[in-house]
């Protein structure tokens, strides 16, 4: 008895705050000192509540929770946030702030068609939103599975010299080469020599470790069929060398696939590198 006496002043501490933290009214000051802190789930609840109480989707505030949504890895309501942003604006400006957040969104989850379409969607207010979405058209382009080098949308930026369209051609080039480059290409040089196609493509301890794995079950196969028969060898290590055979070209073109990825990133990182000085 005496404990369930003592358990009720708890309960009812609980629930006057409860009624307490109910009836104040959210502050979008307290979300962004939550956000500065880098507190970024409690910074969202905290914008979601100042949302609800005020409805309105010209707030700038649907920007900011779509950004955040984005960071918490939440893409299907960072998207969300942005179209109710978008349509609760007339402001081409407004409008266009919604259409980068979607396009950054597709961009981190390598979607780069959805990216595109949206980058194409951006208006062109004044020449610096026109560069804008030649930006982000040409990045787009740069980042598909075919990539667009020649015409890229990145050439007709307004502030870029003949030099730094020259030098971005060279990239555009470079980029055009490694889309060339067949992956499987490793996989003949596997299958010709183990762990060639990984040793090529900049892998050498992979490769030596095919190579060694190959020797090993060769000598166990000549040994088996030395002692018992080949028959015996057959039954008994075949399998296990055809395995590894097929693993080890597998695993070539895989590492050619990362390499040409790899290169192809390092070449699009210069040159927004190159951009982000003009």
């Amino acid at each position: 008895m005496r404990k369930r006496i003592a358990i009720y002043p708890a309960l009812v501490c609980s629930f006057l705050l409860n009624i307490y933290l109910t009836g104040q009214v959210p502050s979008q000051e307290f979300a962004e000192k939550l956000y500065a802190t880098q507190q970024y789930e409690y910074a969202l609840k905290e914008y979601l509540r100042v949302y609800f109480v005020s409805k309105d989707n010209s707030s700038d505030l649907l920007i900011k929770i779509s950004n955040l949504y984005a960071q918490l890895n939440n893409p299907e309501k960072s998207l969300k946030y942005a179209d109710l942003y978008f349509f609760g604006n007339e402001d081409w400006d407004k409008k266009n702030d919604a259409i980068r957040s979607k396009i950054l969104v597709h961009l981190k989850n390598e979607d780069y068609e959805s990216a595109l379409v949206s980058a194409n969607q951006l208006k062109d207010v004044d020449i610096e939103s026109a560069d804008n979405k030649r930006f982000y058209i040409g990045l787009c382009q740069l980042l598909q599975k075919t990539p667009v080098t020649e015409d890229n949308e990145l050439l007709f930026l307004t502030y870029l010299t003949d030099h730094d369209k020259r030098l971005l051609s060279d990239r555009f080039t470079t980029i055009q080469k490694l889309h060339q480059k067949n992956p499987y290409t490793a996989m003949f040089y596997s299958a010709m020599v183990p762990g060639l196609g990984q040793a090529l493509n900049g892998d050498t301890k992979d490769g030596l470790k095919s190579l060694a794995l190959m020797v090993a079950l060769g000598a166990v196969f000549i040994e088996v069929s030395t002692v018992l028969s080949l028959g015996d060898a057959i039954i008994s290590v075949s399998p296990w060398l055809i395995r590894y055979f097929a693993g080890g070209m597998i695993n070539a073109s895989k590492i050619a696939k990362e390499r040409i990825k790899h290169k192809k990133g390092m070449e699009i990182q210069e040159i927004l590198k190159h951009l982000a000085q003009k």
